[in-house]
């Protein structure tokens, strides 16, 4: 479900439009600082507004600007859980 989340796009969900992160878009940005936040940030509230099921603990986003990558990892816990689950995921630009 978190990996799902992530990877919508805007009109991708039907009927439900407003549920997407903006990550596919800032792919094509050069690897700044700046889009790391962003990253983080677009990450961060589609989580929050759409999964109630977890707490979210940290992400953490590395760039590798040479291969045009992303190595986010993203710590939650499942409510009423005492155990962290991590979820990684290598973004890339295919063009």
């Amino acid at each position: 479900s978190v990996k799902n989340l992530i990877y919508l796009s805007a009109y991708e969900k039907p009927f439900q439009p407003h549920i997407y992160s903006n990550i596919r878009a800032l792919l094509f940005e050069p690897a700044t600082p700046l889009i790391k936040i962003q990253l983080k940030k677009s990450i961060i509230a589609v989580l929050k507004e759409n999964e109630p099921r977890i707490n979210l603990a940290s992400v953490r986003i590395g760039a590798s600007p040479d291969s045009y990558t992303y190595n986010i990892s993203i710590n939650y816990r499942i409510i009423n859980s005492p155990e962290t689950q991590t979820v990684s995921v290598q973004l890339e630009r295919l063009r």
